[in-house]
């Protein structure tokens, strides 16, 4: 299987969208987890499930459809996920999917997915993936436990100062984009990271708005 090093990489919001993961098992329910934790409005369709997926579908967290897949079931959703374990049911799902011109996982077979689903590590709002373009699921998932351990904690709280930070900036020079990106990189090259990891958020929070306000570039 040639492994694609040509991938665009996204971040893509599913907040309120509707997603539908066909296949209700162990590797259906891991996909469901993660679609749940970004806001997605999932609907799985499956004639049985484990107990995990038939707790959510009684809490109301999910739509289940109990019965096998049809092809109509793609009608109203943004994107699908084929996770049934049955190459000839994924398959189908692959060909509605493009038959509705929307992109599909097809689990445990790269060649006919559109987008994978890489191993991630949040801190916050702050999210990093990664991903071998379905060469090997279980290298990145090593990969991000690796990096995970190196990432503080804070970066999460110091990824939400940057965030207030660019928005007050955004607020001041609505017309002026290349003073927004000197600032930004002022934000970046200060020590408000350092103050962060160091467990002074406040120390961080002064030195942004010193440059948000000030429009410097000092520590």
């Amino acid at each position: 299987m040639p492994v694609s090093d040509s991938l665009y990489p996204i971040s893509l919001k599913l907040e309120g969208r509707a997603v539908a993961v066909v296949g209700g098992g162990r590797v259906g329910a891991q996909k469901l987890a993660s679609l749940l934790s970004c806001g997605a409005r999932v609907t799985v369709i499956a004639p049985r499930v484990v107990a995990e997926v038939a707790e959510r579908a009684e809490q109301g967290e999910i739509d289940w459809i109990v019965r096998p897949f049809e092809p109509e079931d793609l009608d109203h959703v943004m994107l699908a996920v084929a996770a049934t374990g049955d190459v000839d049911v994924n398959r189908e799902v692959v060909a509605a999917a493009h038959e509705r011109r929307l992109l599909v996982n097809a689990v445990d077979d790269p060649e006919r997915c559109d987008f994978y689903l890489p191993a991630v590590v949040r801190r916050g709002p702050l999210t990093v993936s990664v991903s071998t373009a379905g060469a090997s699921p279980a290298l990145a998932r090593d990969l991000a436990r690796e990096i995970g351990g190196r990432l503080p904690a804070a970066l999460a709280d110091l990824t939400r100062l940057f965030a207030d930070a660019r928005a007050e900036i955004q607020r001041r020079h609505p017309d002026e984009p290349a003073e927004r990106r000197r600032l930004a990189e002022a934000l970046v090259s200060s020590d408000a990271r350092q103050r962060a990891e160091n467990g002074d958020l406040d120390g961080a929070r002064d030195v942004m708005r010193a440059i948000v306000e000030g429009g410097g570039g000092g520590k």
